[in-house]
C-alpha cells in the first residue's frame, strides 16, 4: 500500500525550491539531514515534517546497524515471507510491556466438548 501524500506537500516543496535563502542553506549543508534540521527548512513545516520522517528514522549508525541485525534475525530462511514491520517495531522499542495488566485484562476461553 502506498501512503497518501500529505495535503500541501507539493506546494511546500515548490515554495521551498523558489526560496533563495533556503537554496543557499541547502548548498552550504554537508548532507540532507543537516539541511532538513536547519531553520530555513523548518520554515516549510509540511515538507520539513515529511523529510524528517523519511530521513531520520535512526538516530545513529549504531541504531541503524542494530535495526538491520534485528531484521536479519527475524527474517530467517524459514520465515522469509513474513511481513516484519510490526516485529521490528516490537524488537527495537525500549519500552517493556506491563504483563500484569495484559494478563489481568485477558478473558478466559471456554471450550465446549461437542
Amino acid at each position: 500500500m502506498i501512503p497518501e501524500e500529505p495535503s500541501g506537500l507539493a506546494e511546500a516543496i515548490l515554495e521551498l525550491r523558489s526560496n533563495t535563502e533556503a537554496c543557499i542553506q541547502f548548498e552550504s549543508k554537508p548532507n540532507l539531514s543537516s539541511f532538513w534540521m536547519s531553520k530555513a527548512a523548518k520554515a516549510f513545516k509540511i515538507a520539513h515534517e515529511e523529510a524528517v520522517k523519511k530521513l531520520l528514522p535512526f538516530g545513529t549508525t549504531y541504531l541503524y546497524e542494530q535495526g538491520f541485525s534485528t531484521l536479519m534475525n527475524i527474517k530467517t530462511k524459514n520465515r522469509n515471507r513474513l511481513n516484519a514491520e510490526d516485529c521490528i517495531k516490537i524488537a527495537l522499542t525500549s519500552k517493556s510491556p506491563n504483563f500484569e495488566a495484559i494478563v489481568s485484562n485477558m478473558k478466559q476461553h471456554h471450550f465446549s466438548k461437542t
